[in-house]
């Protein structure tokens, strides 16, 4: 909104400080497991691939991860030219919101194609290689997020389960190699790693 030119009041700002507070300091990336109405949509299609199978087949199209920082980096760039915030212009975010206050109409159409591709195409395609909005609490988490999936190394027998369950498998480099948490920004902190761990139930009282 500031890049776009609008003149944001005091409690816009406010209001994202408390935001950036949260998620940047506090709780990293965990708007995208926790918050975001577009993860119920991409978890029911990552459902529905392990029940009937699809998990299984390779993927037709595999995008880059880095690709949402460069949408994030798009939508900033487009803000000032178009006038008004670009990626809230398609946002699927916003649009389920408003879908889920006002009801039916065009905008279910973005909900639905991402479904049918995280479905039929590419897992976790719009979270985790596409969403902007992910890759930009992604930057703002990495550096001093204080809430960390930790790893221990002594206890590990590199059963992948966690790798398994991840939607952000690249943060588990450390896997048999390093005792240190989950220091990316692109971790979600949705403790799925933490439910599969057996080690990590066996030696919790």
């Amino acid at each position: 909104m500031f890049l776009a030119g609008t003149i944001v009041g005091v409690d816009v700002i406010a209001g994202a400080l408390i935001i950036l507070f949260v998620y940047g300091v506090l709780f990293g990336r965990a708007f995208c497991s926790w918050v975001c109405p577009v993860n119920i949509v991409t978890d029911l299609a990552n459902w529905l691939r392990v029940k009937t199978g699809l998990h299984k087949e390779e993927y037709r199209i595999n995008f880059p991860r880095s690709t949402r920082y460069w949408i994030l980096l798009l939508a900033l760039v487009l803000s000032p030219i178009f006038g008004f915030p670009a990626f809230e212009f398609i946002s699927p975010v916003s649009i389920t919101h408003r879908r889920l206050i006002f009801g039916m109409g065009l905008g279910w159409s973005v909900i639905l194609a991402i479904f049918l591709f995280d479905l039929f195409i590419t897992k976790n395609w719009w979270c985790g290689h596409l969403c902007p909005l992910g890759a930009f609490y992604s930057v703002v988490s990495k550096p001093v997020s204080l809430l960390r999936v930790g790893y221990d190394l002594s206890k590990c027998t590199e059963c992948m389960e966690c790798k398994r369950v991840c939607p952000e498998v690249q943060v588990f480099w450390m896997i048999g190699k390093e005792n240190k948490p989950v220091l990316s920004g692109e971790c979600t902190n949705c403790g799925r790693c933490i439910d599969v761990c057996p080690e990590w139930h066996s030696f919790t009282p």
